[in-house]
């Protein structure tokens, strides 16, 4: 268990190989099932806020017609809610 909260600290410079890092993952899994909720849900919010990111570049550099502001506003929104509920679950 603390391994698993020494490699999800901020700014650790912790890692496994993947198959240890399965292995740690079941095991803590079994001692503290929320931590590993709490990664799994952190780590899917991450990568919408970075599909969100991709949609909003994409968007700017359209070739042909001008971005679509209105879907760039809008992932703006969502990204902006992501970080809000991001930083609350990283406390």
């Amino acid at each position: 268990l603390l391994l698993w909260n020494n490699i999800h600290k901020k700014d650790s410079k912790i890692s496994l190989v993947r198959t240890a890092y399965y292995q740690l993952k079941n095991t803590v899994r079994i001692i503290a099932p929320e931590k590993v909720i709490l990664v799994d849900k952190l780590h899917e919010l991450h990568k919408s806020k970075r599909k969100l990111i991709k949609e909003i570049n994409q968007e700017y550099q359209k070739v042909n017609g001008k971005p679509n502001d209105d879907l760039i506003s809008s992932n703006r929104k969502d990204m902006s809610e992501l970080n809000k509920l991001i930083k609350f679950l990283e406390k």
